[in-house]
């Protein structure tokens, strides 16, 4: 995952670069999806997905890194490792589909218990009219931090499942390529 910063008139160049690494991994039986989603309340800030084949929403290779860091103003490059996926992918997701993310750090020690947790939090979302999948994954270079992705069809079906006075951070992204 990678969240990023891009003006509006940087958006045509972020999409042109995305309709190429696609086409790239097209070729690559390794990654199924490349997306792009854009930030609910935040319309300048974007988060774009890689999802490798049999692992959660992870990143590419460091030259690209390099690149689009060159291009944008990337502010957090996540790199993780799926350890629950149920219900549609990323791939599956349309554009005009909604992405929760929330990240949680625990103490240190303390993944596996955070990422349980998270786990059965996001099991409990499926009930939620308008949920359609999810993905609980952890950091691959700091295991206390865990990270639950949602799939929603709608923003009202999101707030649904945020719980009244919720002290976790949880952003609302929209697909759009």
């Amino acid at each position: 995952m990678i969240s990023l910063t891009a003006t509006a008139g940087e958006l045509g160049e972020l999409r042109e670069w995305i309709n190429q690494i696609q086409a790239l991994f097209g070729l690559d039986m390794a990654y199924d999806c490349v997306s792009l989603w854009a930030d609910v309340e935040m319309p300048e800030r974007y988060l774009v997905a890689v999802e490798e084949t049999g692992s959660w929403p992870t990143l590419f290779e460091s030259s690209m890194e390099t690149e689009l860091e060159s291009r944008f103003a990337v502010q957090k490059v996540v790199k993780g490792q799926v350890s629950v996926k149920h219900g549609r992918s990323l791939k599956q997701a349309e554009n005009g589909t909604y992405l929760s993310v929330s990240d949680r750090t625990s103490e240190p020690g303390y993944g596996p218990e955070l990422r349980e947790e998270v786990t059965d939090i996001l099991a409990a979302l499926e009930y939620i009219p308008g949920w359609l999948g999810h993905y609980v994954g952890g950091n691959l270079a700091i295991p206390e931090e865990v990270t639950g992705w949602v799939l929603w069809n709608s923003p009202e079906a999101f707030q649904q499942s945020v719980p009244r006075g919720s002290f976790y951070e949880i952003r609302l992204f929209h697909r759009i390529g």
